[in-house]
């Protein structure tokens, strides 16, 4: 009996050892993946402080390259260079010596063509209105320079401007590219005149000058034609075409493409007695290029001028195109 005691005495306790070594083993294995999961985070953390270390380094951010280094200048209420960074020394291909001392504009900032355009007057004069400005400039080896500046006004004691503190970065390849963008968003790009919207935009302005200051504005619509009618008109013939119509007219006039084969001028301080003259000077130009062409071309137009009831660029070439459809001007 004593012996059937002890034995199951012994069963229990060996079971409970058993437990318990099951239990510290299964606890042992948590407490390993709990480290592990407090490892892995530690180094999340130290590699997101290291990013948060880069980035400190360099506050702008991706909004300029690494190779973007700022341009500093500072000058006096005249204009006059106090001092310079090497950054904008190698920019503009100065030394130090030959820079300082000397007046920024026509340096490094552009030279005024009025006094109404001088940078520094202006900035002094309205610091609000001239924290932020773009400039462009010339540098001493002649490349063309866009710079957009940070400027802050130093004040002395008695709270008078005594001189200026400029921070630029180089934005002249941002620059070009809006150039880009807005002669593509403007041009045919077929013939390589104005379309449409540049026309009716550019013809709105001439329209209101003409207006304001009581002058004459005239436009003309001319439409190009093969005079064989089994032929097709080609991308070169219209090319050619508005090629010649370029050449009868002024600098101060416009072209632009407004139809398949339509174009239309406008013409500022032009008389609609004279369109007639330019058309025919106009034909004898197309005259001449039949002659050594395979096909030859034609042209037929209509113009009108302003009025006290054409009160729109829209109204003035509606009515030029209605008079073309009248072939009133064919040949």
């Amino acid at each position: 009996m004593l012996d059937s005691i002890i034995v199951a005495v012994f069963l229990f306790v060996l079971l409970c050892v058993v437990t318990i070594a099951i239990i510290l083993f299964f606890q042992g294995k948590n407490l390993r993946e709990k480290l592990n999961l407090l490892l892995e985070e530690n180094a999340k953390l130290a590699e997101e402080a290291d990013q948060f270390a880069e980035v400190a380094k360099n506050p702008l951010g991706p909004i300029f390259s690494k190779n973007a280094f700022p341009l500093i200048l500072s000058f006096d209420t005249k204009g006059k260079i106090i001092g310079a960074n090497d950054e904008l020394l190698k920019k503009f291909g100065y030394t130090r010596r030959a820079l300082v001392g000397k007046n920024a504009l026509g340096t490094i900032l552009p030279k005024p063509e009025k006094e109404s355009d001088n940078i520094v007057k202006r900035l002094f004069a309205n610091p609000n209105l001239f924290i932020d400005t773009e400039t462009e400039t010339t540098t001493k080896m002649g490349d063309r320079l866009w710079v957009s500046w940070t400027n802050k006004i130093v004040y002395n004691d008695r709270g008078k401007a005594i001189s200026a503190d400029a921070v630029g970065f180089d934005i002249t390849k941002r620059k070009n590219m809006e150039a880009e963008l807005q002669y593509l968003s403007s041009i045919d790009p077929q013939t390589g005149v104005m379309n449409r919207h540049a026309l009716l935009e550019t013809g709105t302005i001439e329209l209101k000058r003409a207006k304001r200051y009581h002058r004459t504005i005239s436009v003309a619509v001319i439409k190009f034609a093969v005079q064989n009618k089994n032929a097709d008109f080609s991308d070169k013939q219209l090319k050619d075409a508005v090629a010649l119509a370029r050449r009868v007219i002024r600098s101060v006039d416009y072209i632009g493409r407004i139809g398949d084969v339509e174009f239309a001028l406008i013409l500022p301080e032009t008389a609609i007695e004279n369109i007639p003259f330019l058309i025919q000077r106009l034909r004898e130009h197309l005259k001449n290029y039949n002659h050594k062409a395979p096909t030859k071309l034609a042209l037929t137009y209509g113009s009108s001028t302003y009025k006290k009831q054409t009160d729109t660029i829209d109204a003035l070439l509606g009515q030029a195109w209605r008079q073309l459809n009248t072939n009133k001007h064919k040949g």
